[in-house]
């Protein structure tokens, strides 16, 4: 033991709100928590807690985790009057036409959605089974994710006992 205490790391607890997508008895989009405890990972709507089942999931059970993104291409339709509109307001009738001929066709936006997958040995059925869900807040995913992993004994590069080295 050093001067400042055991270098041993302790478990916390942790937990993570997320949109239940699959793999448990719940709707999609449902609003759950998932709790990190000492022993085990308990989960259970955020919403309508006294409507569905609360499930726990031992940590030995926990076979792998990972936050996964998917991306996705949105096409929407470009507004032809409020861009001939913007257009008369600052040019005149040119302008308006500009801005109507500018307003055709459609514009792309990429939106990045990231997901909680677990997969796990099935208690009851002694199988592996997945379950995902939807993730808003990241940098708290990352730590729960992560404290899950040690509790698990699932090692990664990402969970390695010494910091980043930073050159200053």
């Amino acid at each position: 033991m050093g001067l400042f205490g055991s270098k041993e790391r302790k478990p916390r607890v942790v937990d993570v709100g997320a949109y239940h997508v699959d793999g448990l008895d719940y709707p999609v989009d449902e609003v759950v928590l998932l709790w990190g405890r000492l022993d085990y990972l308990l989960i259970r709507s955020a919403v309508h807690e006294k409507k569905y089942a609360q499930y726990i999931l031992e940590f030995e059970q926990i076979k792998g985790i990972e936050i996964v993104s998917a991306s996705q291409i949105i096409e929407a339709n470009k507004s032809v009057i409020g861009r001939a509109v913007i257009g008369g307001l600052l040019l005149g009738g040119l302008g308006a036409t500009i801005g109507a001929i500018s307003g055709v066709g459609t514009k792309q936006k990429k939106i990045i959605e990231n997901y909680l997958v677990i997969n796990y040995v099935s208690a009851m059925e002694d199988d592996m089974k997945v379950m995902s869900f939807k993730l808003g807040e990241m940098i708290i995913a990352k730590k729960f994710v992560n404290e899950i992993r040690f509790r698990a004994g699932i090692l990664d590069a990402s969970t390695s006992e010494h910091p980043t080295t930073v050159k200053l």
